[in-house]
């Protein structure tokens, strides 16, 4: 997987922009196909009427694309939780009838798992390829009343922009930090540890947004954050995606088998 995650880099897949769009979404898909057996692949590319993984990395981003044309999906790629929350409540967070990325994504995979229609079958796979990446995202798990930090003006790197627009594509698309002769270590070599329901990759992101290094908590607006802070959280942001594509192609193996 980790040779897979580099030869993609160095191929430029994730240039020029790289985070939850369009690319890093590609990237978190790529990641899934490497771990997905080769009967998952097989199933997968059956129900979405495709031949080929490039195919495959193409769709992930469609429910991106759905989102613009139909914006009441909009609430599907995010949980925001009520100022002060200190942990994520699915009755008051995500109460019924409403969707959330954490209850869309449950509904999904159940929808995989069904006899459900063949065309059924490929909406909720799409969208799986992109919501699990959305909820590996630390600010879609953020407040409501700053909409994850979409309020919340930065300048970063000397550049205008939002808390949210950071972790959404500017840290990603940082440069590598380079400081006393040591190289920032882009792709990480851990170990990812799927869990049993994706309330508990949610509760990582929640924890990673209420982190200090993630300067969220408490930000009155207009701070400036510099490489310091891409050192700080880049390693972080690759981690989430990494993890989002491993849980992606271990939940395929399981809904597909």
């Amino acid at each position: 997987m980790r040779a897979l995650i580099l030869a993609l880099f160095l191929l430029g897949v994730t240039s020029p922009a790289f985070a939850w769009n369009r690319d890093g979404h590609r990237l978190s898909c790529a990641i899934a196909l490497d771990v997905m057996a080769p009967a998952t692949r097989h199933e997968a590319f059956e129900i979405l009427d495709i031949t080929r993984g490039e195919d495959f990395l193409d769709l992930c981003f469609w429910a991106e694309r759905v989102k613009a044309s139909q914006p009441e999906t909009a609430p599907w790629h995010s949980m925001l939780l009520p100022r002060g929350a200190d942990a994520i409540n699915l009755v008051r967070d995500c109460p019924e009838p409403k969707s959330c990325v954490v209850t869309r994504v449950v509904q999904e995979i159940s929808t995989l798992k069904s006899d459900a229609p063949k065309a059924q079958k490929a909406t909720a796979l799409k969208l799986l390829m992109h919501l699990i990446a959305d909820l590996h995202q630390p600010l879609n798990l953020g407040f409501a009343d700053d909409e994850g930090g979409r309020k919340i003006p930065a300048v970063f790197l000397g550049r205008a922009t939002t808390l949210y627009d950071i972790w959404e594509t500017g840290l990603l698309e940082a440069e590598r930090v380079a400081k006393d002769g040591e190289h920032e270590t882009l792709w990480l070599a851990h170990e990812v540890q799927t869990h049993p329901a994706p309330l508990d990759w949610a509760r990582e992101s929640f924890f990673i947004m209420r982190s200090p290094a993630t300067g969220y908590i408490g930000n009155p607006g207009g701070l400036a954050f510099d490489e310091r802070y891409v050192q700080q959280n880049r390693p972080i942001a690759m981690g989430q995606l990494e993890k989002a594509g491993v849980r992606l192609g271990l939940t395929l193996n399981d809904a597909l088998r």
